[in-house]
């Protein structure tokens, strides 16, 4: 029977954990899973990087857990957010990753007031208490042609710079949906993503908006946050094929 365990108690497994995210979610060479979802996978968050091993300590399966606060009408929730999902082919089919998945909610549900993970998978998830909570909304069939903004990274700006993203971000993004608090440290992670794309648009010399786009292997093409001091919906298509 399958062990489950912790990268806290098999620290030495961190790289071929990595090697079979990567290899489930299509990587390329050019990226990095630890560098794309730092928080997530640092050695600070190992207690929660659940595993299944089989004989020697061959790696099944791994779900990440990271244990985030959000703010809903001036309450604090706690949110266990899932990511780095991956089962080895050799396993598959045999129920193993069920185990898993059950262990794992079964640790946290009474820590926590939901979980949340991004995955196309939805029937699979549905098996396992999981509905759709958000809508994907697509702008254009084509790759947009857009026009007056700057195509950047995050690590690139200036330290005023990205106080402007930061202002946008709890005034803007935050205030509309259910999102993350944001510690300077979670920022300072944000610097580390190299497959995110920045978009910013100037006004009077400041950041007016900006939007993230691709992010991994599992958001490609995918615009997941936005800041607007006005209408963002109103901006994107002005600025959009």
């Amino acid at each position: 029977m399958p062990i489950q365990t912790t990268l806290k108690n098999k620290p030495q497994l961190i790289d071929p954990v990595l090697s079979l995210i990567e290899s489930n979610f299509g990587y390329e060479s050019s990226f990095k899973y630890k560098e794309d979802f730092a928080p997530l996978m640092h050695e600070r968050n190992f207690e929660h990087c659940h595993l299944s091993l089989g004989e020697n300590d061959e790696i099944i399966g791994h779900v990440g857990v990271l244990l985030r606060k959000i703010s809903v009408l001036d309450h604090e929730y706690t949110l266990a957010m899932l990511g780095g999902i991956a089962v080895n082919e050799k396993f598959q089919g045999k129920g193993y990753f069920k185990d898993l998945i059950n262990h794992v909610i079964q640790t946290y549900e009474s820590q926590v007031s939901g979980f949340l993970l991004w995955s196309d998978l939805h029937e699979m998830y549905k098996k396992f208490g999981f509905s759709l909570c958000g809508t994907q909304f697509v702008l254009s069939s084509e790759s947009p042609t857009i026009v007056d903004i700057e195509k950047t990274t995050y690590s690139k700006l200036s330290r005023d710079e990205k106080k402007e993203i930061q202002h946008l971000y709890q005034n803007g993004f935050q205030k509309h949906y259910l999102t993350l608090n944001r510690s300077e440290d979670d920022w300072k992670k944000i610097e580390l993503i190299k497959s995110a794309n920045l978009f910013i648009q100037r006004k009077e010399d400041k950041i007016n908006g900006y939007f993230l786009q691709n992010k991994g292997m599992d958001l490609q093409n995918i615009i997941y946050e936005y800041g607007h001091s006005e209408d963002f919906v109103g901006w994107l298509k002005g600025i959009s094929s």
